[in-house]
């Protein structure tokens, strides 16, 4: 989700960066603004208590949530290459932090085929700037979005 709540703000507290937010940090990111060594600390915006049978801490930002939180699987192992939002969306996606290169789904759409050759198995929406370089031989449909008008 570009843009989305960090996870610290959904389900895996870090109560030690209270009291931190704006502070300055050397830390090693590379995403599309480059690379960088040094990131802002963002605190976390909601609190979290530990809910249900597990005992999964939960953001007060899903409070429906928390009474499904034993039927859900939680995974905490993934890692990016970038703590960067954006750039770590891509790499889950892509595999890379960079934009422009496939993913799974492209992929079995260029390999096995799609299951009905009159629609496309896989369709990119972009903005169309970015769709001019992003077209792969996938057998993706690409659908620019219309530039939006400042009002």
């Amino acid at each position: 989700m570009h843009g989305g709540p960090c996870h610290i703000d959904t389900f895996h507290d870090k109560p030690s960066m209270y009291g931190m937010d704006g502070r300055t940090v050397d830390v090693r990111t590379f995403g599309r603004g480059g690379h960088r060594s040094q990131g802002r600390i963002v605190e976390p915006r909601w609190k979290s208590r530990q809910y249900s049978e597990c005992g999964k801490r939960v953001s007060d930002l899903f409070p429906n949530l928390v009474e499904k939180v034993d039927d859900i699987a939680f995974v905490h192992s993934m890692t990016a290459d970038s703590p960067i939002h954006g750039s770590a969306m891509l790499m889950m996606n892509s595999g890379r932090v960079l934009s422009g290169h496939p993913c799974p789904r492209s992929w079995v759409n260029y390999g096995p085929g799609r299951v009905n050759e009159k629609l496309p198995g896989f369709v990119v929406m972009l903005a169309p700037a970015v769709a001019r370089s992003a077209v792969h031989a996938t057998g993706a449909v690409v659908i620019c979005q219309p530039p939006v008008s400042p009002r």
